[in-house]
């Protein structure tokens, strides 16, 4: 797209304002922005615009690191630069209608969900994580029924089976179990095992 500019090059010389675009290609940088051009340029069609290819390092998916916010409900996205150093808060996700108390979390094997255990609700929120890192689609799934209060630790097993410790105040402790179905939907399977000890907390469970 080309406007005449309100400027002139010397004293009877037009000059023109080029704004010059590209359409993004897989692995392409492609250079976006204002030009002036002469007149004489443009009419010999003196004008170019070059792709440059990414480095490969570009390419990558940005590191984030997510932070689960008791007190104010919601979860905290941090990017992670190459030096390791934290950098944001980017975002900050609200739990899901419903959630409340986001405790502990694990994210999916594939990278493209985390599930967040919400102590103040006994339920499981999911997230979805966009390819930059952001969350989104948020919804909330309770265990099967009776239904426990207070639900702590998460672990995630390889063969996509979800466990939740539940703290139950002042009850017994029990751990549900939630099967990943498509698109990573959490389905509860059967009912809460007991633990045959009290007060489970948010980092006791772990699979070997």
């Amino acid at each position: 797209m080309i406007w005449p500019s309100a400027r002139t090059n010397g004293a009877t010389s037009k000059t023109y304002l080029a704004y010059v675009f590209a359409v993004a290609m897989p692995g392409v940088r492609l250079r976006v922005a204002w030009v002036r051009i002469t007149a004489a340029a443009f009419a010999a069609g003196v004008l170019a615009v070059t792709a440059l290819p990414m480095p490969a390092e570009a390419r990558k998916p940005p590191q984030v690191l997510f932070v689960t916010n008791w007190g104010t409900n919601n979860l905290s996205v941090l990017r992670v630069g190459a030096d390791g150093s934290l950098v944001g808060p980017r975002e900050l996700a609200p739990m899901p209608p419903g959630g409340r108390n986001p405790l502990a979390a694990v994210r999916s094997r594939d990278g493209r969900f985390l599930y967040v255990s919400l102590w103040g609700s006994g339920a499981v929120a999911a997230f979805r994580i966009s390819a930059t890192g952001k969350l989104a689609s948020a919804r909330s799934v309770a265990p099967a029924p009776p239904t426990p209060t207070n639900s702590a630790g998460v672990a995630l097993t390889p063969d996509g089976r979800l466990y939740v410790a539940n703290f139950n105040t002042n009850g017994p402790g029990s751990v549900s179990v939630f099967r990943v179905g498509p698109s990573d939907a959490l389905v509860p399977t059967g009912l809460p095992a007991p633990t045959g000890g009290a007060q489970p907390d948010f980092g006791g469970l772990v699979l070997s």
